[in-house]
């Protein structure tokens, strides 16, 4: 078993956050939800399980559960915004965000 391709990735939905851990260390991402656009935040892998694919199962499995309940991708994220790139999946701009306050 590969550890770092089949760790269990979860779901706070309260938080907003799609977390996993591996040998006790947490990798994760923070997600925004405004109007109909998912917006990755932040992508948090720590050095000890950094280039290992962890970060990008995470992004997937949030735009993923994203896409399941129709929302657009956005990445304020850097490594989410390359990952979009990587993945030829079109991101909305700041722009098209409505004034007001966003979900978690």
């Amino acid at each position: 078993m590969d550890k770092y391709k089949e760790s269990q990735i979860i779901h706070e939905e309260e938080t907003c956050k799609f977390y996993t851990k591996i040998d006790e260390i947490e990798a994760y991402v923070i997600y925004k939800i405004q109007d109909d656009i998912i917006d990755i935040r932040h992508t948090i892998v720590p050095q000890e399980i950094g280039g290992k694919g962890v970060a990008a199962r995470l992004v997937k499995a949030t735009y993923d559960w994203g896409f399941s309940k129709n929302l657009k991708p956005m990445a304020s994220c850097s490594y989410a915004d390359v990952w979009c790139k990587r993945h030829n999946i079109e991101t909305v701009s700041s722009k098209d965000l409505k004034e007001g306050c966003c979900a978690c």
